[in-house]
């Protein structure tokens, strides 16, 4: 029995030292098997600095993990300590329960190699040895825990290359099960807190299920630096700024993305610059009342826009480096915001709704910079205000629109209507408003693009715009008082465009209050290729001067036009009995249209410039011999005017027979006399006063109103005559 006794106890310790031995080297067979592994099944080197194993604690501690990138010398994935502990019972009921993980300090580096592939790719795709095993072992974590993490991301797909760093990562998950053979157990509590590029922080708390996969989660993250996504703008503009938001997700994964988004965010000191110095200021945007149910509708109650600021320029080459900037990049075309219905291939697409309900902004400011022009035109627009009730892409659903605003430190802007511009079909209705615009503040402009610039006068107008689809239709109600023009060049652009001096055209538009009242409608096809807004404008001004002028000027005298420009503005003359000064009947008549023309017209002149023809001329003569016959009639006592005649002849031509006829005496008589320049200078100023007292006496013209003419004549035929012209 000693014997015996004796031989159990040395197999006991021989077992025992077999199993010290198989324990203390288990761990390095762990450590090269699990390296062996992960080698394996991640193509990439893998190291495992130590392994401490305790099988009667259930502990598994991992020490100095490191995983190799494919594209980097730096590691993929690394990590100083993870410890797990194993709970042993629950293994003899066919259960795998981990009390806890708890990773310390990871750090996980992501790249960008180029669009679409990233360094991690390749641990994405199929292949056997990355299957998961299917069956009927249930696993439970009571809890995860991360500590001090980091995630380090490089994008070497854009040029220059960006890199960002998330520092003090802490995740903790909590009761995680997973069952492969019966469906989940309850959802997993989970919290995740993390500083963010740029000095932003990242907080969520939810819950996680893994049957179907998704999350509810309320998600809160500040002061995120908005210049750390320039580099994927779609925009071309330097963006700055810090956004928040505050949002409560539900999602699910499988079998389809589906999420319900709902909270507010906000985003301070936004910032859009182009070049060197910020186009686009505002102070504060807040977006409340955000609820989206993605993929089928995205809702926001109301966005605030707080103390705007904008600063728009165009440069000397024409070009809005402001819009170049917010022009889109090109890219390749994405397909429409649609959501599959999940009725199949064969079903429509849903088209995403949108709706807001209002959009409002606050203390707005913009100015507006022309280079174009020397001196560079400037006007600003302050105290603007605006609010868009209702905007969605709904079919027939408008937006209600309005806006107010001061214009150039004193003139009031508004403007008021609907719009569609979510729709398939563009629609604007809008009534605006412009009051008491000051004029000489656009000389800048005016000067370089009329060549008359505008001493005083003042702008009012109301426009009603309406687009629907590509057809514009516009009126615009423009009144202008006390506006006094000076010609500032030689070249006057309205003139090569109209025909006529744009002086000449105030005066004949301007009304007894000194006031232009017109009515100037535009239409046409926006997405016509010959269409121009500036062309239009100017052909309906164009149509409306010669509608304004047609009408006076046909009872006065008429209205010419060649090649699409106004040719001649026509006053017809006040014609003459020859050698007569008196206003015959037929004329006094035309006097008094020509008195009521000048009346609706207060601020036109018309320059009189009598004509004296051939025919005038004759009848001085004429009358010159009458007069002389008459006076010897009178020194002779000669009874009878055929006498009297006689002997004049006699007396001057006792050389040539005596004429049968008075009238015969009288031509050869008149025939030797020169040409009665003072008598005709006599003539011509008569009927000139005659006119103008004509004018006086039935229309109550000033005589500064009707002075002389300078201009000569270029024609004497015809009727003796006084003629008009036009000037302002």
């Amino acid at each position: 029995m000693p014997r015996l006794r004796t031989r159990w106890v040395w197999i006991g310790v021989a077992l025992v030292a077999v199993i010290a031995i198989i324990l203390a080297a288990l761990p390095e067979v762990v450590r090269r098997i699990a390296v062996g592994q992960i080698r394996t099944a991640a193509s990439r080197e893998a190291v495992i600095g130590d392994i401490d194993l305790n099988l009667f604690t259930g502990t598994l501690v991992v020490k100095s993990f490191r995983l190799a990138d494919r594209v980097g010398s730096e590691p993929f994935v690394e990590f100083d300590r993870l410890t797990a502990r194993l709970r042993l019972l629950p293994l003899f009921t066919g259960q795998v329960r981990i009390a806890e993980i708890h990773l310390e300090a990871p750090t996980v580096r992501l790249m960008r190699t180029a669009p679409g592939a990233f360094n991690f790719s390749d641990l994405l795709e199929p292949g056997e040895s990355k299957k998961a095993a299917r069956g009927g072992i249930g696993f439970t974590l009571e809890r995860f825990r991360l500590d001090r993490g980091s995630i380090i991301a490089h994008d070497r797909a854009i040029t220059p290359a960006q890199s960002w760093k998330s520092e003090e990562l802490f995740v903790e998950v909590r009761d995680l099960t997973l069952r492969s053979a019966t469906p989940a157990g309850a959802p997993a509590p989970f919290e995740i807190k993390a500083g963010l590029p740029g000095g932003g922080r990242l907080e969520a708390r939810g819950a996680l299920s893994l049957s179907p996969l998704g999350a509810d989660l309320r998600l809160a993250i500040t002061g995120v630096d908005l210049a750390q996504f320039r580099p994927y703008s779609p925009i071309p503009a330097r963006l700055e700024g810090k956004a928040d938001a505050d949002v409560a997700i539900v999602t699910t994964l499988t079998p389809a993305l589906t999420a319900t988004v709902r909270g507010k965010a906000s985003v301070s000191r936004l910032s859009v610059g182009t070049g060197g110095r910020p186009a686009i200021e505002v102070e504060r945007t807040e977006i409340t009342e955000i609820d989206v149910s993605w993929p089928t509708r995205v809702a926001v109650g109301r966005v605030r826009i707080e103390k705007p600021r904008a600063m728009i320029e165009r440069n000397e080459r024409g070009e809005l480096p402001l819009r170049a900037a917010m022009t889109p990049r090109q890219s390749a075309p994405s397909p429409p915001l649609r959501a599959d219905t999940g009725a199949g291939a064969a079903a429509e697409p849903k088209q995403l709704a949108i709706e807001i309900g209002e959009v409002a902004l606050v203390d707005g400011y913009a100015r507006f910079t022309d280079r174009t022009v020397s001196p560079a035109f400037s006007e600003e627009l302050s105290r603007l205000s605006a609010s868009l009730k209702g905007l969605s892409n709904a079919p027939g659903k408008r937006a209600q629109l309005l806006v107010q605003g001061v214009l150039g430190g004193n003139s009031a802007l508004s403007l008021r209507g609907e719009v569609a511009p979510l729709g398939d079909t563009l629609y604007v209705d809008l009534d605006g408003e412009l009051r008491e615009f000051t004029i000489p503040r656009a000389n800048n402009f005016l000067d370089p693009v009329l060549a008359w610039i505008a001493r005083d006068g003042r702008l009012s107008t109301k426009a009603h715009y309406r687009i629907e689809g590509d057809r514009l239709s516009a009126t615009n109600e423009i009144v202008i008082g006390r506006l006094e023009l000076a010609q500032a060049g030689e070249r006057d652009e309205v003139k090569q465009r109209l025909g006529l001096p744009l002086g000449l055209i105030v005066a004949l538009l301007k009304d007894a209050r000194g006031e232009i009242r017109v009515t100037i409608p535009v239409s046409g096809s926006l997405g016509a290729p010959e269409f121009s807004f500036g062309e239009a404008i100017w052909t309906a001004v164009k149509n409306v001067v010669v509608n304004i002028l047609t009408a006076p000027f046909k009872l006065i005298g008429g209205l010419f036009s060649k090649d699409d420009k106004i040719d001649a503005l026509n006053v017809d003359p006040v014609r003459f009995e020859a050698g007569s000064a008196a206003v015959r009947p037929e004329m006094s008549q035309h006097l008094q249209q020509v008195g009521d023309f000048l009346k609706g017209s207060p601020f036109v002149t018309l320059a009189l410039a009598p004509v004296v023809t051939a025919a005038d001329l004759t009848s001085l003569k004429t009358q010159e011999i009458t007069a002389r016959i008459q006076r010897l009639q009178r020194e002779e006592r000669i009874a009878e005017f055929p006498e009297a005649a006689t002997r004049l002849f006699k007396a001057e031509l006792p050389d040539r027979e005596v004429p049968k006829s008075v009238e015969e005496i009288i031509t050869a008589l008149r025939d030797r006399l020169p040409e009665p320049e003072a008598s005709a200078r006599t003539l011509a100023e008569r009927r000139v006063q005659a006119v103008r007292e004509a004018l006086v006496a039935t229309a109550a013209v000033p005589t500064d109103r009707l002075p002389d003419s300078t201009a000569v004549p270029s024609d004497s035929s015809g009727d003796g005559r006084v003629e008009f012209s036009l000037t302002q």
